[in-house]
């Protein structure tokens, strides 16, 4: 289920104090993912549809986010 607006304003609210370094996107993670400069993401956490094709497309849209020593991680992943 999609994360509902009082859920995304609780995490958003609950790391605040680490910004600018954390930044929360409650959106579609492709299109989060146009949001962010190339090399830039030291950790990217992902928790989205868990369908293979679609978490094929989420990393494929964010591991050129991360820098090189950079961890992508996901929420509910098997492999």
């Amino acid at each position: 289920a999609a994360i509902g607006q009082g859920q995304a304003m609780q995490v958003m609210m609950r790391l605040d104090r680490f910004r600018p370094r954390v930044v929360v996107f409650p959106m579609a993670s492709l299109d989060a993912a146009k949001l962010v400069s190339p090399g830039s993401m030291d950790l990217v956490f992902l928790d989205g549809d868990h369908r293979r094709s679609s978490v094929a497309s989420d990393i494929d849209a964010w591991v050129g986010a991360l820098v090189p020593t950079g961890v992508l991680a996901g929420h509910d992943y098997s492999i």
